[in-house]
């Protein structure tokens, strides 16, 4: 399953069915996706993106809700970027060492010892997105990932785009509620690639 990093209402996805296979599997990475998590301060982006209005959380079924499981909108939320850098460093495939322009760099494959740049693509309608993304540089590149915004986009293109796995991660606005089988399927069935959650957010698929 996936780990979004979230201050809702804006959550970030890593599309894990991305076409090129370098990143694909950084990306389905459980130690890469923690660390993403957690070296994102939540309570900094509510209160610049949102005047302290929310509550940060990751994306999640509230309480009350039919999907609520106990502890998971509270799940890999806590600021902590030794943490986060520690985790980073225990990944195979990728570099402990930053280059010269301070960024980790694939170890082997198609893209050795080339940084890891990693793009999210906004959307066309909100101008949140753009500040989120430019907070997310600032807390990933002492971490030494590279975060650059791309094009901003209608929803519909960029869904297009995750269906066929042209895109890296997306910026998606999105809140965790009372899940509509009628309404939204995906949330019960893995009929998506950029479903993070399915189900019991993927419970019934775990060993």
């Amino acid at each position: 399953t996936g780990v979004q990093t979230c201050a809702l209402p804006i959550c970030i996805e890593f599309n894990q069915g991305y076409k090129d296979l370098q990143y694909r599997a950084l990306f389905q990475n459980i130690d890469f996706r923690h660390a993403i998590s957690i070296a994102a301060d939540r309570d900094e982006i509510n209160e610049i993106i949102y005047n302290g209005m929310m509550t940060p959380a990751q994306f999640a079924a509230s309480e009350g809700m039919g999907d609520y499981i106990e502890g998971a909108p509270e799940k890999w939320t806590e600021f902590d970027v030794d943490a986060a850098i520690a985790l980073l460093d225990g990944i195979e495939g990728i570099s402990n060492e930053l280059n010269a322009d301070g960024y980790r760099t694939f170890v082997g494959g198609e893209h050795d010892g080339q940084a890891i740049t990693i793009e999210v693509e906004t959307r066309a309608d909100t101008a949140n997105d753009a500040s989120l993304v430019a907070l997310l540089a600032k807390y990933y590149k002492p971490l030494g990932l590279q975060i650059v915004e791309s094009n901003n986009t209608d929803n519909n293109a960029r869904n297009e785009k995750y269906y066929t796995g042209d895109t890296y991660m997306a910026a998606v606005n999105s809140s965790a509620g009372s899940f509509s089988v009628m309404l939204r399927p995906d949330s019960v069935a893995a009929n998506r690639n950029n479903c993070a959650f399915v189900g019991k957010y993927g419970l019934e698929h775990a060993d």
